[in-house]
């Protein structure tokens, strides 16, 4: 019933549906699925086969209509849905193939199958060569994360060149020094932190719309243990984050219906009055902002949302524009499949 469904959505324009049914029949084929005999029992007759096609089949379209990148890291994505939707089959019958899925969509270039590729390639062993058709970009050393290995330090970094904007804040937090540092005065780094590094990466993420990244940089200016204290660019990337989580408004006194403008304009009182209190610690002992530079910081946040709001659009319209040309070619993987099905009823090879 799921197949047929996801077929029937997908026929009707949900490419995704079609990297679902694909990854289906790919965990039939590799291990039948138990779910028949405990509904059942033992000795139940086997069901008639779930998937009248091949999993190749759909994966060969969806390459035809989406491209090598998109279409593998579509395969792989849903092959992670189902890991966790389907309980009658070991995880590894749909782990492999994510893994492959993932790694041939992060060697084409696709920024989240890159991440994908990170994520699922610390099992990996043996030597590791990058692409020779991927930029040359800084990776990050071992000594800021040792227990990701070269592949994956290397792939978690392409990812936040391609534009991939978890990886950018990932990264910039591993060259803080490391994931015990969360933020607080009272934890030291496990090594000295890439404060240039770091800081361009929660740029680069913060660019790229990140709400953490923002209030990262915020905190960090305004606490002035890893970067020097700045009570200006704190405001400033706290005022991001606000227009990022409000819809790209500033209000300060409607604690109800925008919360985090409320809660910059305690900020701001907080600077200018030089007793500000972060985490139950006082930051500030002495006034670091004026009102001219408040009202500076804010202006600035909005020309910088309003250029973060542009990289997200056009990042969507190239993502719809990719998936309305794969639409049009779906009457002929129609017809391709129903001639399938067809060829496949009657023993026709």
């Amino acid at each position: 019933q799921a197949y047929a469904m996801w077929i029937e959505q997908g026929l009707n324009g949900n490419i995704q549906a079609l990297a679902m049914a694909a990854m289906l029949c790919l965990a039939e084929e590799r291990e039948p699925s138990a779910g028949w005999q405990v509904q059942f029992g033992k000795d139940a007759p086997p069901p008639s086969p779930v998937c009248p096609v091949p999993a190749a089949f759909w994966e060969k379209h969806l390459v035809d209509m989406l491209g090598e990148a998109e279409a593998a890291f579509l395969l792989g994505l849903y092959g992670m849905e189902l890991m966790d939707y389907d309980p009658h089959r070991k995880m590894d019958t749909y782990a492999r193939p994510v893994e492959t899925y993932m790694l041939r969509s992060a060697r084409a270039g696709h920024p989240s199958g890159m991440y994908g590729a990170f994520r699922t390639g610390e099992n990996r062993t043996g030597p590791f060569i990058p692409p020779a058709s991927l930029p040359d970009v800084p990776v990050l050393p071992e000594k800021f994360n040792p227990r990701i290995n070269y592949e994956g330090r290397y792939w978690i970094s392409q990812a936040a060149h391609a534009g991939h904007t978890f990886s950018m804040a990932a990264l910039a937090l591993d060259y803080e020094g490391g994931d015990d540092v969360n933020y607080r005065q009272d934890v030291t780094p496990k090594v000295a932190p890439d404060t240039n590094k770091m800081e361009q990466y929660y740029t680069m993420a913060v660019a790229h719309g990140s709400l953490g990244a923002a209030a990262s940089l915020a905190v960090l200016y305004a606490e002035g243990h890893i970067l020097p204290q700045n009570c200006p660019r704190s405001l400033y990337y706290s005022a991001i984050r606000v227009r990022l989580e409000e819809g790209g408004k500033i209000i300060l006194d409607d604690r109800e219906h925008y919360p985090l403008g409320n809660a910059l304009r305690i900020k701001k009182e907080g600077f200018m009055e030089g007793n500000l209190m972060l985490g139950g610690k006082r930051v500030v002992r002495q006034p670091c902002l004026t009102e001219a530079e408040f009202d500076d910081a804010v202006a600035r946040s909005k020309t910088a949302y309003e250029a973060a709001m542009a990289v997200r659009a056009k990042e969507k319209a190239a993502h719809d524009a990719l998936y309305d040309k794969a639409r049009e070619k779906l009457p002929r993987v129609k017809a391709a499949y129903e001639e399938a099905v067809r060829k496949g009823q009657t023993g026709i090879k």
